[in-house]
């Protein structure tokens, strides 16, 4: 049940999902440092394992869409806030 005011979580595509993902990212690539611009690209293809080539790749686990030019520019700012 939601509270009056409340908004409903919703966890997946959120700041939460996207943060725990960044900080899986910065625990595998600890000890280098990552920049804002790397996270989003990890970001993108943690989600978007398909974009990849080879024959070990696995699925995507967000959809193929043909119209995801603006993606990244979203994602960015979603990597941004979870990392606040």
């Amino acid at each position: 049940m939601i509270s009056e005011g409340r908004q409903p979580s919703h966890p997946f595509n959120s700041t939460l999902e996207t943060g725990i993902r960044s900080v899986m990212l910065l625990e595998a690539f600890y000890p280098r440092q990552c920049d804002l611009i790397e996270m989003t690209w990890l970001d993108h293809l943690v989600v978007h394992t398909a974009d990849l080539d080879g024959e070990d790749v696995p699925p995507s686990l967000h959809p193929d869409l043909p119209n995801r030019t603006g993606e990244l520019f979203v994602r960015r700012q979603l990597v941004e806030k979870s990392l606040r």
